[in-house]
């Protein structure tokens, strides 16, 4: 069976992506062929290339290496978390079902089974920023909002679209916010029975946003004329989040209340698809 983590972005991906990676001798001795970024962004296995244009020799690289049963995991497989711009697509990931359909009829895999993080928008949008500033952009966050409301972003509409993507099998959700608690179960059901007993995830952090302080202080080297080269994450070592520095939150509390009802209201949309499945902490 092909199994296929997809992120999202900003929701302990990078976390749950090293957890397994130290464990990848034993995965693969146990016959799961395990792919995690550093195989899948690099020749011959660029996915994204195949995700977003088609490639057929990326196609055939990736079965070869894959076989018959694998985990994937690749959080740009998603594509663009949100467009900006006049005639944007306001949805979570627009094109993600056309990137996944690409993948999945250029390999000719079926019964495939899809894994992702979720978090409630209004944070989501707030890290993901961060990210993008990290990454070298600069802007502040209402150009990168671009208008979008984080009450109407719907994960239920994201998973409808995958799990309508002919080949897939199932979809498997849980919550960024219970991650800690929820990671053995997410890890019992995304590999083969058994395989889960004696994985030990990272007890740390490995992927942090933005401090409020960290923010500030990146605008104000941009606003000075600093290069944004490295500079989110330079800011990000120095003044990193702690009990006494919180994270970067540009929305307010009215907001933030909204999101969070709205976000409890679309993941019960989401658990009454047919094949998908919401993993809780208890």
């Amino acid at each position: 069976m092909i199994r296929i983590h997809l992120g999202a972005h900003k929701t302990a991906s990078t976390h749950l992506q090293l957890s397994l990676r130290r464990h990848g001798a034993r995965l693969e001795a146990s016959g799961l062929v395990w792919l995690d970024p550093d195989d899948l962004r690099h020749p011959p296995l660029q996915v994204g290339r195949l995700a977003e244009a088609g490639d057929a020799a990326v196609a055939a690289a990736l079965v070869a290496r894959a076989g018959r049963c694998a985990l994937l995991s690749e959080e740009n497989l998603l594509g663009s978390a949100h467009q900006r711009g006049d005639g944007a697509d306001r949805r979570l990931y627009p094109r993600a079902d056309q990137r996944l359909a690409r993948l999945l009829a250029a390999t000719g895999w079926r019964g495939v089974g899809l894994y992702l993080g979720v978090r409630d928008p209004a944070g989501f949008l707030a890290s993901a920023y961060t990210q993008w500033l990290m990454s070298g952009r600069t802007g502040d966050f209402a150009a990168y909002l671009d208008g979008a409301d984080p009450a109407g972003l719907a994960w239920s509409e994201l998973a409808t679209r995958l799990l309508a993507v002919p080949g897939v099998a199932g979809l498997t959700v849980w919550r960024y916010e219970d991650y800690p608690a929820v990671l053995p179960r997410v890890l019992a059901r995304m590999l083969p029975e058994g395989l889960d007993a004696g994985i030990r995830p990272l007890p740390q952090v490995v992927h942090p946003g933005l401090s409020a302080a960290a923010h500030a202080a990146v605008m104000a080297e941009l606003a000075a004329g600093a290069s944004p080269e490295g500079l989110a994450r330079r800011l990000r070592a120095a003044y990193p989040k702690s009990d006494g520095q919180p994270g970067y939150q540009p929305f307010d509390a009215a907001t933030r209340a909204a999101s969070a009802t709205a976000y409890a209201a679309d993941l019960a949309r989401l658990a009454r698809l047919p094949g998908a499945t919401v993993l809780g902490a208890g």
